[in-house]
Protein backbone atom coordinates (compact mmCIF):
# COMPACT_ATOMS: atom_id res chain seq x y z
CA UNK A 1 0.00 0.00 0.00
CA UNK A 2 1.40 3.29 -0.55
CA UNK A 3 2.92 5.95 1.51
CA UNK A 4 1.12 9.33 0.86
CA UNK A 5 2.94 12.02 2.74
CA UNK A 6 0.17 14.82 1.98
CA UNK A 7 -2.39 12.41 3.38
CA UNK A 8 -0.96 12.42 6.35
CA UNK A 9 -1.04 16.31 6.33
CA UNK A 10 -4.61 16.31 5.16
CA UNK A 11 -5.11 14.17 8.39
CA UNK A 12 -3.28 15.77 10.69
CA UNK A 13 -5.54 19.10 9.40
CA UNK A 14 -8.78 17.15 10.07
CA UNK A 15 -7.55 16.52 13.16
CA UNK A 16 -7.09 20.16 13.77
CA UNK A 17 -10.44 20.79 12.69
CA UNK A 18 -12.46 18.27 14.95
CA UNK A 19 -10.56 19.32 18.10
CA UNK A 20 -11.14 22.97 17.63
CA UNK A 21 -14.59 22.27 17.14
CA UNK A 22 -14.99 20.50 20.30
CA UNK A 23 -12.78 22.46 22.37
CA UNK A 24 -10.21 19.28 22.56
CA UNK A 25 -7.62 21.46 22.99
CA UNK A 26 -5.06 18.93 24.64
CA UNK A 27 -6.60 15.39 23.65
CA UNK A 28 -5.27 12.21 24.37
CA UNK A 29 -2.98 11.45 21.34
CA UNK A 30 -0.78 14.22 23.51
CA UNK A 31 0.59 11.35 25.02
CA UNK A 32 3.73 10.36 24.76
CA UNK A 33 5.20 8.91 20.86
CA UNK A 34 1.25 9.51 19.55
CA UNK A 35 2.26 13.15 18.76
CA UNK A 36 5.66 14.83 17.62
CA UNK A 37 6.71 16.39 20.70
CA UNK A 38 9.86 19.24 21.20
CA UNK A 39 11.94 16.46 22.48
CA UNK A 40 11.45 14.58 19.42
CA UNK A 41 13.15 17.28 17.39
CA UNK A 42 16.27 16.88 19.08
CA UNK A 43 15.86 13.13 18.92
CA UNK A 44 15.72 13.34 15.35
CA UNK A 45 18.45 15.88 14.50
CA UNK A 46 21.30 13.74 16.68
CA UNK A 47 19.58 10.76 14.93
CA UNK A 48 19.82 12.07 11.44
CA UNK A 49 23.35 13.19 12.87
CA UNK A 50 24.31 10.11 13.38
CA UNK A 51 23.04 8.58 9.90
CA UNK A 52 25.67 10.86 8.30
CA UNK A 53 22.93 13.53 7.36
CA UNK A 54 24.28 16.43 5.81
CA UNK A 55 21.93 19.15 8.45
CA UNK A 56 23.56 22.41 7.32
CA UNK A 57 20.53 23.11 5.41
CA UNK A 58 18.16 22.51 8.58
CA UNK A 59 19.54 23.15 11.40
CA UNK A 60 17.42 26.73 11.47
CA UNK A 61 14.40 24.65 10.98
CA UNK A 62 15.08 22.60 13.99
CA UNK A 63 16.35 26.28 16.31
CA UNK A 64 12.40 27.79 15.12
CA UNK A 65 10.25 24.83 16.02
CA UNK A 66 12.25 23.93 19.04
CA UNK A 67 11.20 27.70 19.92
CA UNK A 68 7.59 26.96 19.52
CA UNK A 69 4.66 25.23 21.87
CA UNK A 70 4.90 22.14 19.94
CA UNK A 71 4.27 20.30 22.87
CA UNK A 72 1.03 22.06 22.89
CA UNK A 73 -0.07 23.37 20.20
CA UNK A 74 -1.30 20.97 17.17
CA UNK A 75 -1.12 23.45 14.32
CA UNK A 76 2.85 22.84 14.52
CA UNK A 77 2.03 19.64 13.92
CA UNK A 78 2.58 19.04 10.30
CA UNK A 79 5.31 21.59 10.09
CA UNK A 80 7.55 18.75 12.33
CA UNK A 81 6.23 16.18 9.85
CA UNK A 82 7.04 18.16 6.83
CA UNK A 83 10.98 18.87 8.79
CA UNK A 84 11.06 15.31 9.44
CA UNK A 85 10.36 14.42 6.01
CA UNK A 86 12.54 16.76 4.30
CA UNK A 87 15.35 15.29 6.55
CA UNK A 88 15.02 12.16 4.99
CA UNK A 89 15.74 13.33 1.80
CA UNK A 90 19.05 14.94 2.42
CA UNK A 91 22.60 13.78 1.39
CA UNK A 92 24.98 12.37 3.19
CA UNK A 93 27.71 15.01 4.16
CA UNK A 94 31.17 14.59 2.94
CA UNK A 95 33.54 12.07 4.82
CA UNK A 96 30.83 10.12 6.40
CA UNK A 97 32.95 7.02 7.17
CA UNK A 98 30.34 4.39 7.53
CA UNK A 99 28.08 2.30 5.34
CA UNK A 100 24.81 1.23 6.89
CA UNK A 101 21.81 -0.43 4.68
CA UNK A 102 18.69 -1.41 5.96
CA UNK A 103 17.50 -3.43 3.36
CA UNK A 104 18.41 -7.55 3.57
CA UNK A 105 20.29 -7.60 0.22
CA UNK A 106 22.33 -4.77 1.15
CA UNK A 107 22.86 -5.69 4.12
CA UNK A 108 24.16 -9.05 2.59
CA UNK A 109 26.87 -7.10 0.26
CA UNK A 110 28.02 -5.10 2.83
CA UNK A 111 29.12 -8.11 5.12
CA UNK A 112 32.88 -9.29 4.80
CA UNK A 113 33.66 -12.01 2.48
CA UNK A 114 36.05 -13.68 4.57
CA UNK A 115 33.14 -14.11 7.56
CA UNK A 116 33.79 -17.01 9.56
CA UNK A 117 31.47 -19.80 8.75
CA UNK A 118 28.67 -20.76 11.59
CA UNK A 119 27.58 -24.34 11.76
CA UNK A 120 24.04 -25.01 12.97
CA UNK A 121 24.28 -26.79 16.38
CA UNK A 122 23.36 -30.42 16.79
CA UNK A 123 20.47 -30.55 19.66
CA UNK A 124 18.42 -33.47 20.43
CA UNK A 125 14.95 -31.90 21.36
CA UNK A 126 15.44 -32.61 25.02
CA UNK A 127 18.47 -30.26 24.34
CA UNK A 128 16.37 -27.37 22.11
CA UNK A 129 13.57 -27.73 24.66
CA UNK A 130 15.90 -26.76 27.35
CA UNK A 131 18.08 -24.08 25.79
CA UNK A 132 14.78 -22.07 24.67
CA UNK A 133 13.19 -22.42 27.91
CA UNK A 134 16.33 -21.14 29.48
CA UNK A 135 16.72 -18.07 26.74
CA UNK A 136 12.71 -17.25 27.65
CA UNK A 137 13.50 -17.50 31.26
CA UNK A 138 16.19 -15.52 31.33
CA UNK A 139 14.16 -13.00 29.22
CA UNK A 140 11.80 -12.89 31.93
CA UNK A 141 13.84 -12.64 35.06
CA UNK A 142 16.21 -9.66 33.30
CA UNK A 143 12.87 -7.78 32.37
CA UNK A 144 11.49 -8.26 35.70
CA UNK A 145 14.94 -7.19 37.31
CA UNK A 146 15.25 -4.18 35.06
CA UNK A 147 11.18 -2.84 35.28
CA UNK A 148 11.01 -1.35 38.65
CA UNK A 149 13.99 1.06 37.71
CA UNK A 150 13.65 1.89 34.30
CA UNK A 151 15.10 5.29 33.22
CA UNK A 152 16.66 5.02 36.84
CA UNK A 153 20.52 6.44 36.77
CA UNK A 154 23.52 3.54 37.88
CA UNK A 155 24.65 6.57 41.10
CA UNK A 156 21.19 6.29 42.47
CA UNK A 157 20.52 2.47 42.13
CA UNK A 158 23.44 1.79 43.92
CA UNK A 159 23.14 3.87 46.76
CA UNK A 160 19.44 2.53 47.67
CA UNK A 161 20.99 -0.96 47.38
CA UNK A 162 24.20 -0.32 49.53
CA UNK A 163 21.46 1.48 51.88
CA UNK A 164 19.59 -1.75 52.02
CA UNK A 165 23.04 -3.72 52.57
CA UNK A 166 22.42 -5.56 48.78
CA UNK A 167 25.17 -4.14 46.56
CA UNK A 168 25.47 -5.38 44.20
CA UNK A 169 22.12 -6.52 43.07
CA UNK A 170 21.31 -10.17 43.98
CA UNK A 171 17.55 -11.56 43.22
CA UNK A 172 14.80 -8.58 42.99
CA UNK A 173 14.32 -4.82 43.71
CA UNK A 174 12.81 -4.39 47.32
CA UNK A 175 10.46 -1.47 48.60
CA UNK A 176 12.28 -1.35 52.08
CA UNK A 177 14.52 1.47 51.56
CA UNK A 178 15.37 3.99 54.78
CA UNK A 179 13.31 6.66 54.33
CA UNK A 180 16.22 9.33 54.03
CA UNK A 181 17.78 7.49 51.18
CA UNK A 182 14.15 7.45 49.42
CA UNK A 183 13.54 10.79 49.82
CA UNK A 184 16.55 11.91 48.89
CA UNK A 185 16.60 10.11 45.44
CA UNK A 186 13.13 10.16 44.84
CA UNK A 187 12.62 6.55 44.93
CA UNK A 188 9.43 4.47 44.82
CA UNK A 189 6.97 7.55 45.35
CA UNK A 190 4.00 8.25 43.17
CA UNK A 191 4.19 8.45 39.37
CA UNK A 192 7.70 6.56 40.04
CA UNK A 193 6.13 3.99 41.90
CA UNK A 194 7.54 0.47 40.53
CA UNK A 195 4.38 -1.10 38.63
CA UNK A 196 2.44 -3.91 40.62
CA UNK A 197 3.93 -7.27 41.43
CA UNK A 198 7.19 -5.96 39.91
CA UNK A 199 9.39 -5.98 43.38
CA UNK A 200 9.98 -8.72 45.87
CA UNK A 201 6.82 -7.76 48.01
CA UNK A 202 3.95 -8.62 45.82
CA UNK A 203 5.75 -10.39 43.48
CA UNK A 204 3.73 -13.99 42.11
CA UNK A 205 4.93 -14.15 38.60
CA UNK A 206 6.19 -12.45 35.40
CA UNK A 207 4.26 -9.57 34.82
CA UNK A 208 3.16 -8.10 31.16
CA UNK A 209 5.84 -5.97 29.29
CA UNK A 210 5.75 -4.85 26.00
CA UNK A 211 9.66 -6.40 25.64
CA UNK A 212 8.44 -10.24 26.58
CA UNK A 213 5.45 -9.73 24.32
CA UNK A 214 7.22 -9.05 20.81
CA UNK A 215 9.13 -12.47 22.09
CA UNK A 216 5.51 -13.83 22.41
CA UNK A 217 4.45 -12.24 19.15
CA UNK A 218 7.06 -13.57 17.22
CA UNK A 219 6.22 -16.82 18.04
CA UNK A 220 2.77 -16.32 17.14
CA UNK A 221 3.33 -14.56 14.22
CA UNK A 222 5.72 -18.28 13.04
CA UNK A 223 2.96 -20.60 13.71
CA UNK A 224 0.32 -18.01 12.09
CA UNK A 225 1.54 -17.32 8.86
CA UNK A 226 4.61 -19.48 8.71
CA UNK A 227 8.46 -18.84 8.03
CA UNK A 228 7.50 -16.59 4.80
CA UNK A 229 5.30 -14.31 7.03
CA UNK A 230 5.85 -10.42 5.53
CA UNK A 231 5.59 -7.43 7.36
CA UNK A 232 2.34 -6.61 6.30
CA UNK A 233 1.41 -9.48 8.48
CA UNK A 234 3.74 -8.38 11.74
CA UNK A 235 1.19 -4.99 10.65
CA UNK A 236 -1.99 -6.93 10.81
CA UNK A 237 -1.04 -9.11 14.18
CA UNK A 238 0.11 -5.73 16.00
CA UNK A 239 -3.42 -4.38 14.86
CA UNK A 240 -5.29 -7.05 15.99
CA UNK A 241 -3.50 -8.13 18.90
CA UNK A 242 -1.08 -5.24 20.90
CA UNK A 243 -2.80 -2.47 22.73
CA UNK A 244 -1.24 1.16 21.07
CA UNK A 245 -0.39 2.09 24.41
CA UNK A 246 1.18 -1.16 25.13
CA UNK A 247 3.91 -0.61 22.49
CA UNK A 248 6.37 2.42 23.04
CA UNK A 249 8.69 4.40 21.29
CA UNK A 250 10.04 3.62 17.50
CA UNK A 251 6.97 0.93 17.81
CA UNK A 252 4.06 3.20 19.08
CA UNK A 253 5.10 6.17 16.00
CA UNK A 254 5.52 2.61 13.76
CA UNK A 255 2.16 1.67 15.40
CA UNK A 256 0.46 5.54 14.70
CA UNK A 257 1.82 5.29 11.07
CA UNK A 258 -0.09 1.84 10.65
CA UNK A 259 -3.20 3.32 11.76
CA UNK A 260 -2.83 6.55 9.75
CA UNK A 261 -2.45 3.99 6.57
CA UNK A 262 1.21 4.20 6.23
CA UNK A 263 2.28 0.85 5.31
CA UNK A 264 5.05 -1.41 5.29
CA UNK A 265 8.40 -0.20 4.60
CA UNK A 266 7.77 3.94 5.02
CA UNK A 267 5.61 3.18 8.75
CA UNK A 268 8.82 2.23 10.35
CA UNK A 269 10.56 5.27 9.50
CA UNK A 270 8.23 8.26 8.81
CA UNK A 271 8.27 11.00 11.45
CA UNK A 272 10.24 8.08 13.45
CA UNK A 273 12.99 9.90 15.27
CA UNK A 274 13.19 6.49 17.01
CA UNK A 275 13.99 4.38 14.63
CA UNK A 276 17.28 3.45 15.46
CA UNK A 277 16.48 2.64 19.09
CA UNK A 278 16.89 -0.63 20.43
CA UNK A 279 13.04 -2.09 19.57
CA UNK A 280 15.25 -4.46 17.28
CA UNK A 281 17.12 -6.39 19.49
CA UNK A 282 14.33 -6.85 21.85
CA UNK A 283 12.01 -8.22 18.87
CA UNK A 284 14.66 -10.34 17.83
CA UNK A 285 14.68 -12.83 20.43
CA UNK A 286 12.15 -15.14 19.39
CA UNK A 287 13.55 -15.34 15.53
CA UNK A 288 16.77 -16.30 17.46
CA UNK A 289 15.53 -19.01 19.36
CA UNK A 290 13.96 -20.67 16.50
CA UNK A 291 17.14 -20.15 14.72
CA UNK A 292 19.78 -21.67 16.31
CA UNK A 293 23.20 -20.93 14.61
Amino acid sequence: MPFSRPACRARSGLRKRVNERYGMNKPWTLSPWLCVKKHDLEIERRQAEDEGKDLAGVERDFKRLAAADLDNDLALWPKAQALFAKVQRLPIRRGYKFKEPSDLAGIRKARPTNRPGIRPPRLSDAEFYDKMYGAWLGRCGGCMAGKPVEGRRRRSMERVLKAQGRWPLARYWSMKVDPKVAAEENWFKDQDAPPPGTVIEGMTCMVEDDDTNYTATGYVILRNYGKDFTPANVAEFWMSNIPINHVCTAERVAYRNLVNDIWPPASATCDNPYREWIGAQIRADAWGYVSPG
